[in-house]
């Protein structure tokens, strides 16, 4: 089970899927490769990172990125905050 992660300054915690998607994000993916990792259009990832962006305060992907990497530095836990399923191989075209 994952721990309920609180977000700095907010009372507002990330939603499962949030959590998928910022672990994505961190490991650099576009909002595209995230949609196919999760089956979601990249609209609706947009959507999800405005959600999470709010949340916890940051302007952008690279400050997401490192709220990640600062909330599961001192973490005993593993470092995923969320994502369950393995990353996919990329399309290749």
């Amino acid at each position: 089970m994952h721990e309920r992660l609180e977000c700095e300054h907010h009372d507002h915690a990330l939603t499962p899927r949030e959590r998928e998607i910022v672990d994505l994000i961190s490991l650099g993916l576009s909002n595209k490769e995230v949609g196919r990792q999760l089956d979601l259009h990249e609209g609706t990832v947009k959507v999800h990172l405005h959600n999470i962006y709010t949340k916890i305060g940051v302007p952008n992907r690279t400050a997401l990125a490192l709220w990640r990497f600062r909330a599961t530095a001192g973490s005993t836990s593993p470092v995923s905050l969320g994502a369950t399923a393995p990353l996919r191989p990329a399309a290749t075209n």
